[in-house]
């Protein structure tokens, strides 16, 4: 099980001996980070165990206290948990009273899982200057539809010419945003004479005053043209402009260099990031540094002070990280403080630390099961998988990715799904399992990854409307 993977968010990383720079004073810096409001941590976190019971906690909590900011983040939820016509009906709450927020997520639902675009173009067209509203309405004029018929080629160029119109005119009415818009409409053709177009656009959109062209522009220099010296020329602008993405950005364009000293870089860039309010990413980034450059101490400063902060994963990668490097008795140590601290995916770890490292198949299955009745739910499906792929006990693992599919782990359900798939040549249950992983939803959203899986192949196989 490589549970190392879930939790370094920066990939591609080159492991190196760099230094840290001494002159940092990292405990400053980690103490001045202040802890968020009990409102702002997320209602209802960290007391209940399971999906169920969550969800009751949280409409409960908004009943109580119906403010724009609960409201808001109840609709979000019932979002990921695919309930579409709940969500659209608790944000219009906040939307009715001009809320832009909700407006525009609103409209998103809209846009994307009901297929209603002309209903969600006049709700963007209300907030044109919120976000990518602008951008979305020239996305909607885009579509184009039948792309399989013989007049397609008419019908995509038709469609080309009414969205290149659109953002023309709303830039002749003033929207500096339309700038932006038309140029990620370029970048989105692919042709590269028009990223020409794009660089014009977006100096003409920071001529203007729009200070989120410059973090776009780094962005193009970067990925499109691989002009890392002007990329982060507009980077360090944007950084001055306060753009918190344009400082992470850049900390992992350093993250990634195995140059002598370039990985040290990016700690100051990423610390920069978290002053700027990016702090659940940017702080574990600034851990995977530390612990990449194999300054565990610092690291698990670091991934401490996540911890604190409300991320669970902090706590959860220091053990990883020792499990990493075959440092096991330190690996155990760490996911026991893990779990101590209230992140009960630790029971996960620490049983496939036993199942894995050393091959104690008796003490997993005691692990999790002991995980499973805590409340974790990966420990359920890890103790399924085992059961499956160790012991060749079906029916057994199938008890337990039932028990984490009704704890709403998509995992599970894509397991079972890939079980009958593949083992049993079993697609109409295959199906049947595959759309349950997706409608516990979490995909992309930094869940378990059987949502995102199941998507896959639910729309590879024409399954998805």
């Amino acid at each position: 099980m490589k549970i190392i993977s879930r939790f370094f968010l920066i990939v591609l990383l080159s492991v190196v001996n760099a230094g840290a720079d001494e002159t940092i004073d990292l405990d400053a810096f980690l103490a001045s980070i202040p802890q968020p409001k009990q409102e702002e941590s997320g209602l209802c976190k960290n007391k209940v165990t399971t999906d169920k019971a969550y969800l009751e906690c949280l409409e409960e909590k908004v009943k109580q206290d119906p403010s724009v900011k609960n409201i808001n983040f109840l609709a979000g939820v019932y979002m990921v948990k695919k309930d579409l016509h709940k969500a659209i009906e608790t944000f219009k709450i906040n939307a009715d009273k001009g809320d832009k927020e909700a407006i525009y997520k609103m409209a998103g639902i809209i846009n994307e899982g009901l297929k209603e675009h002309q209903r969600a173009f006049a709700l963007f067209a209300k907030i044109k200057d919120y976000k990518d509203s602008t951008c979305q309405m020239g996305g909607i004029l885009s579509v184009v539809k039948d792309e399989d018929a013989w007049y397609s080629f008419a019908t995509k160029y038709l469609a080309k010419r009414r969205t290149l119109n659109f953002y023309d005119d709303e830039i002749a009415k003033g929207n500096i945003k339309a700038y932006e818009c038309k140029g990620l409409y370029y970048i989105s053709l692919g042709e590269w004479d028009d990223y020409k177009k794009v660089v014009a656009l977006y100096q003409t959109a920071i001529d203007k005053g729009d200070k989120d062209a410059l973090f776009l522009m780094g962005q193009l220099y970067s990925l499109y043209y691989s002009n890392h010296v002007k990329a982060e020329k507009f980077y360090r602008l944007s950084i001055a402009e306060g753009n918190a993405m344009a400082a992470r950005n850049l900390g992992n364009h350093y993250a990634r260099r195995s140059g002598k000293g370039e990985m040290q870089k990016a700690i100051p860039l990423f610390m920069k990031a978290v002053q700027l309010g990016d702090v659940k990413t940017s702080l574990f980034s600034l851990g995977s540094v530390y612990a990449l450059s194999e300054q565990f101490e610092k690291a698990e400063k670091v991934w401490i002070r996540a911890g604190e902060l409300g991320n669970k994963h902090g706590y959860s990668a220091i053990g990883s990280m020792y499990l990493n490097n075959k440092m096991y008795k330190k690996a155990e140590e760490k996911f026991r403080f893990c779990i101590n601290k209230g992140n009960l995916d630790c029971y996960a770890y620490l049983g496939g630390l036993y199942e894995y490292q050393y091959n104690n198949l008796d003490k997993a299955i005691e692990i999790f099961k002991e995980g499973y009745a805590a409340g974790s739910m990966i420990a359920a499906n890890n103790l399924g998988v085992l059961y499956k792929n160790k012991l060749n006990n079906f029916e057994e693992a199938k008890k337990w990715f039932l028990k984490a599919i009704a704890g709403g782990y998509s995992g599970s359900a894509f397991n079972l799904g890939h079980y009958y798939d593949y083992t049993l040549n079993d697609e109409k249950r295959a199906m049947k399992w595959y759309k349950k992983a997706y409608e516990i939803g979490g995909c992309s959203e930094g869940g378990d990854s059987g949502c995102d899986r199941a998507k896959e192949i639910l729309t590879a196989r024409g399954e998805m409307k």
